[in-house]
């Protein structure tokens, strides 16, 4: 059924800076650098981008905006960013510039070469993070894979989220069916492995999250927050601190209890069907809580509690974050999760996990191939939602085969830093390439081994609408883009890239939409990403709805719907009887590996987590000034009785060793860390790239410390928090 009409048209808000106001023309257009896409204004001088300031009239973000995108402002115009076609002309990061048509022509000789003589299959692509809120490069990479013919698209997903996806399955029969947290309507929530009010958004498009959880406050609710960390987020709420890598133990500990409450079966029918809850009861039962109390750090009446929490809460939910996928257990961790909220009658539920809706879904209408049934050629990682771990693509360049990797296109990604099987192993591999074209903005440690270095367009130099965080958003609205800036030097956007190596390749362009692009081709022209949105907008449940109106006619925005509706998370499940699964053969498999993992011995007292700093992104923000300045000093974070049982102070240098490898790395002694824990900030070691000022602070890559061989089994996720490690005084 189509929405209501369309708002009347709506202006910008002016800047409160008069001298601003009189030296800029203001612009609308949005971040596309994490999920919560806030909506911005851009102040011009000419075609000069001068800043960017939160749009405090757009109906998603309501005014907020972190630094990111202002630090983005300094990248665009960045003398370190690659502006210009590049040809690698000696070892790795040596290149020089070419033309647009010779690093085409160049791309597609050397593709069409691999894939005549060894067939598509030969070439993979490697995608990260960034391209997912490039709508055009989104649309036409598919395209793109699907004229070459490539089947091995290797992703972030393993380091990022391919946990929760496979929780998906394992309870809704479908990775895509993903439950989001009505955070707006509920009483209780319990945050885990997650620090919302610095990331923002995690698997959620909500900027507001700090004024959602503050509302629950504001309605006598509770907000708990479990992380071995005193986040910005546990700090401002109730913490409850656990020993890294142990949140099932945690979880299956608050199950416990609500199963053996007088109030458990009353409470699991008020939500959506489930199925097997029996079964868990008697799963839950065979746990004994002061045993998860004590292996996750806590005590029992902690447990209890929590547990007690959920069963007197009227809604409650549970908001997970990539803390809970990169860890041993990240299947189990996130099935316990929503098994909570099911056996509390909140699934499908306001106040709840909901499902999304969005003017463009590009949700899969059935489930595609099960987790699994693809693996990687070599190490037989599972291939998640399409994707293929990134740790397995060393191997599958290097080992002999027919079916090896000869070719590869990569996108946005910087694997050598991220990848739990990165590193010095994934650098010799790319070095064993017949050939790989990169998109990007930099120069970085993984495409410094490319051929051929293309310069790809950042967020303000291309036209957008959120494609793919639509149906993230906790309030339905809608908004567009246009470029606000022409591209600096000769950068293109990827999709036209995509479309034109395919086209010279003789395979056609890469639009996925084949109507359209034939309807373009009949008169000449190439079919555009704004085109293909306007089909999308179209075929929608929004009536009348075109990205050119929201461009000129609501630059702040359109507000959809007021919540996302409830039956569309659970209804039509294809499971095996309709119902969520409370005893799947995931959580049965995980539940047996956990009874039986034994923790190191003494030789490894500490426990290694990641750590996302304020206004960083994976890799690619730590050039901007504005986020990272001068004074900055990269440091891990330990407690002083873990300093100085080692015998060290603040700011000491000390060796931190794994089974798998060592860094040195200077320490910082903080109060915000629990006993036995040290925190390492993420997407650092920094060498070889383009971006000069990254290089220039010297920080470490924490996943030197992790096994590319020790995966999650489900979900094959990299294990990047609970590693075992020790810390040692470096000799004077």
């Amino acid at each position: 059924m189509a929405e209501s009409p369309l708002p009347p048209p709506s202006q910008l808000p002016e800047a409160r800076n008069s001298l601003l106001r009189a030296r800029t023309t203001s612009t609308s257009t949005y971040c596309r650098i994490c999920e919560a896409c806030c909506g911005l204004i851009a102040e011009l001088n000419g075609d000069r981008l001068v800043r960017v300031r939160p749009n405090s009239e757009h109906v998603h973000s309501r005014g907020f905006s972190c630094n990111k995108p202002q630090g983005l402002v300094e990248l665009t115009y960045d003398p370190d960013r690659i502006t210009a076609p590049m040809v690698r002309t000696g070892p790795p990061g040596e290149f020089s510039p070419i033309s647009w048509d010779e690093a085409l022509d160049l791309c597609t000789a050397r593709l069409s070469a691999v894939r005549d003589e060894h067939g598509p299959e030969a070439i993979a692509m490697l995608r990260g993070n960034p391209p997912f809120f490039d709508s055009g490069g989104v649309l036409w990479g598919r395209g793109f894979s699907a004229a070459l013919g490539i089947s091995r698209t290797y992703t972030i997903n393993a380091e990022d989220g391919a946990a929760r996806l496979t929780a998906n399955e394992a309870l809704y029969g479908d990775v895509s069916r993903f439950p989001r947290p009505d955070l707006w309507h509920t009483d209780l929530a319990l945050i885990i492995g997650a620090n919302p009010l610095q990331a923002r958004s995690t698997r959620v498009s909500e900027p507001q999250t700090r004024e959602a959880f503050d509302a629950i406050i504001a309605r006598g609710g509770r907000v708990l927050v479990v992380d071995p960390r005193r986040t910005v987020t546990a700090d401002r709420y109730e913490h409850i601190g656990i020993r890294p890598g142990t949140d099932p133990w945690f979880l299956m500990g608050v199950c416990k209890v609500i199963c053996e409450s007088d109030e458990a079966t009353a409470l699991s029918e008020r939500g959506a069907p489930v199925s097997g809850r029996r079964e868990f009861a008697a799963l839950a039962a065979s746990f004994d809580l002061d045993d998860c109390a004590d292996r996750c750090g806590t005590d029992r009446e902690t447990l209890v509690q929590v547990g007690r929490a959920f069963i007197a809460a009227g809604s409650a939910i549970v908001y997970g974050g990539t803390g809970t996928c990169a860890q041993r257990f990240g299947t189990l961790t996130n099935v316990l999760q929503d098994t909570i909220l099911a056996l509390t009658g909140n699934i499908d539920r306001v106040g709840g996990l909901l499902a999304g809706w969005a003017a463009i879904d590009l949700t899969p209408a059935t489930p595609g191939p099960r987790s699994g049934s693809r693996r990687s050629r070599v190490e037989g990682r599972p291939e998640v939602a399409g994707g293929l771990p990134s740790a397995g693509l060393a191997a599958d360049i290097t080992c002999p085969g027919e079916d090896r990797i000869r070719a590869l296109v990569v996108y946005g990604n910087n694997s050598v830093l991220t990848s739990g099987g990165g590193g010095g192993r994934l650098e010799a591999a790319l070095q064993e390439l017949d050939f790989s074209m990169a998109l990007d903005l930099y120069m970085n440690e993984t495409n410094r081994f490319a051929h051929v270095l293309l310069p790809a367009t950042t967020m303000y130099e291309r036209s957008d609408y959120p494609v793919t965080t639509g149906n993230m958003q906790l309030r339905p609205t809608a908004y567009a883009t246009r470029a606000v800036i022409p591209p600096v030097g000769q950068a293109r956007d990827s999709w036209w890239v995509f479309d034109e190596v395919s086209r010279r390749m003789g395979l056609g362009g890469s639009c996925p939409d084949k109507e359209l692009e034939a309807a373009a081709h009949a008169r000449g022209a190439r079919p555009t990403p704004v085109e293909l949105i306007d089909r999308l907008l179209a075929n929608g449940p929004v009536d009348a709805l075109t990205f050119e109106d929201l461009v000129t006619d609501h630059p702040n925005g359109i507000a959809l719907r007021d919540t996302v509706p409830v039956g569309r998370l659970t209804g039509g499940l294809p499971t095996r009887d309709g119902c969520v699964q409370l005893f799947s053969d995931q959580l049965r498999s995980e539940v047996a590996t956990l009874r039986h993992y034994a923790e190191p011995d003494d030789e490894w007292p500490l426990r290694l987590i990641g750590r996302r700093e304020k206004g960083s992104q994976n890799t690619w923000m730590h050039n901007a000034s504005l986020i990272y300045p001068d004074e900055y000093r990269f440091a891990a974070h330990v407690h002083a009785t873990d300093a100085a049982t080692c015998g060290v102070r603040d700011g000491a240098d000390v060796r931190l060793v794994s089974r798998s490898g060592s860094i040195v790395v200077p320490i910082a002694v903080v109060d915000t860390i629990r006993p036995g824990v040290v925190s390492v900030p993420n997407g650092w070691g920094h060498k070889g790239g383009s971006w000069t000022r990254s290089n220039s602070f010297g920080g470490v890559n924490s996943n030197d410390l992790v096994s590319p061989d020790d995966v999650e089994a489900i979900a094959g996720m990299s294990i990047l928090n609970g590693v075992p490690v020790r810390m040692e005084k470096l000799d004077p």
